[in-house]
């Protein structure tokens, strides 16, 4: 009757030689490599940019090579359709980089120069046992595998592989034997070499919410995380063809510049001001014209050093949610004023217009703020309804010019008079609105600053 093959794994030191049979067994022959003394080499390499930009956007990049054959791979979690979610099969056998996986990395790689950060190599010996007859008792597999991170030696293994495919159970246990006396410990299986890459790499947190802990730097940084991850998944619809618009890329621009207006004098102005004026030159963007070189790459790129490196110009230690709440009361008591200059005998159009910027503001530095007041989602409802209401009080439609009158025939200058004549009405009849709810919209504001909850009042 056949004997069943058995298979063992074992960690065994550095440095020891390759061992062999016990000692005094004639029972076994020689110990048989397979491989004429040189080892076959498998490296698996986790590329990247220096700064690490496809790890800290969790997406996994690698190659592996193994007797000339080369293998490409790229997963991540939460960037589907874009990247598949587990690694599968190579994406391609190309030794230089095909252009398939090119295009999957390039959003997040944006033009920086890529290579290894992390390599983890194997090298692996073949051995058969045989007995006197020169009948194959066992295979061995000696298995020497190392890791460096960046550059730097990060560890070393050393595993074993033992397949008895010709032993019975004593002679089996005595080869196990010879094997732990030269100091190897049995494991449960051999190590994979990707999920070792991964452990010496591990991938950053997800961008979420500072804790209401965190300081101005720390709120900052997880801030712009948070849009450089919405403007890449936007600029990836668009690109893909999910959607048929570029409503997702103007829904997380304007998002971000709302965030840019309420950090007005929190952060380095120039650095605020120049993402401001890229961001508004994306925006007139079509759908065939997302890429993602030129402004978004400077963008984008702004955004990621902004997420590791807050470009504030306020004390970086300050708490945060001290800070942001008090910019919003600020900001409520700069509304009062301009509101109440608006309403008053001699307020003008210019004071409305100022209302109205007053007003997003204070909901701009809301929406920054709102985890941290005492009821931030009833702040943001009673402002957002005092911004529509000032919106639709604003002058519209400016009188123009008698040199802009010059430049257009008659029937152009009488629609253009109509269309003035329609503004200055809503704008008399938003004002008029803007004036009977006031007090009330202000007494719904005033109350959701407050901590003690007075809505049953």
């Amino acid at each position: 009757m056949a004997k069943q093959p058995v298979t063992g794994y074992f960690a065994m030191p550095w440095h020891v030689e390759m061992p062999i049979a016990p000692a005094g067994s004639p029972s076994f022959g020689q110990l048989v490599c397979k491989d004429e003394g040189v080892p076959r080499q498998l490296s698996v390499e986790l590329l990247d940019t220096p700064d690490e930009r496809l790890r800290r956007c969790g997406v996994r990049f690698a190659c592996t090579t193994a007797d000339a054959r080369v293998g490409w791979f790229v997963w991540a979690a939460g960037w589907q359709p874009w990247i598949p979610a587990e690694r599968s099969a190579s994406l391609s056998s190309d030794a230089e980089m095909p252009d398939e996986v090119a295009e999957m990395v390039r959003p997040f790689v944006r033009g920086a120069a890529l290579s290894p950060r992390t390599r983890i190599v194997r090298l692996r010996s073949r051995y058969v046992l045989q007995d006197l007859d020169g009948q194959c008792l066992a295979r061995i597999l000696d298995d020497r595998i190392t890791l460096r991170r960046e550059g730097e030696s990060a560890s070393r293994v050393r595993e074993m592989t033992l397949d008895t495919t010709g032993l019975g159970p004593a002679r089996r246990q005595g080869l196990v034997a010879g094997l732990e006396a030269a100091g190897a410990t049995p494991i449960a299986a051999l190590s994979e070499l990707f999920s070792c890459l991964e452990k010496a790499a591990p991938l950053p947190a997800a961008p979420k919410d500072a804790p209401e802990e965190a300081t101005l730097a720390q709120f900052v940084e997880a801030l712009f995380a948070s849009h450089l991850h919405a403007l890449l998944v936007a600029a990836l619809t668009v690109r893909s063809g999910v959607v048929a618009t570029t409503t997702p890329l103007v829904e997380a621009l304007t998002s971000l510049r709302a965030a840019l207006l309420g950090l007005r004098g929190v952060l380095v102005e120039d650095w605020r001001a120049a993402q401001l004026a890229v961001s508004k030159t994306l925006l007139g963007l079509g759908v065939g014209e997302v890429d993602f070189r030129g402004d978004f790459q400077r963008l984008a790129d702004a955004l990621d050093q902004a997420s590791l490196h807050a470009p504030v110009e306020m004390d970086p230690a300050t708490r945060a949610s001290a800070l942001l709440g008090q910019r919003v009361r600020q900001s409520v008591e700069r509304l009062d004023a301009s509101a109440a200059r608006a309403l008053s005998e001699q307020g003008g159009a210019q004071d409305w217009i100022v209302a109205l910027d007053s007003a997003r503001i204070a909901l701009s530095r809301a929406e920054l703020a709102h985890a941290f007041l005492p009821h931030g989602a009833r702040t943001l409802r009673a402002l957002a309804k005092i911004v529509a209401l000032l919106a639709c009080a604003a002058p519209g439609s400016p009188e123009p010019s008698p040199a802009r009158l010059a430049q257009l025939s008659p029937q152009e200058a009488f629609g253009l008079g109509q269309a003035v004549e329609r503004s200055f009405g809503a704008g008399q009849a938003g004002r008029e609105r803007f004036r009977e709810q006031w007090a009330h919209r202000r007494s719904q504001l005033a109350r959701s600053l407050t901590r003690e909850d007075t809505r049953h009042r």
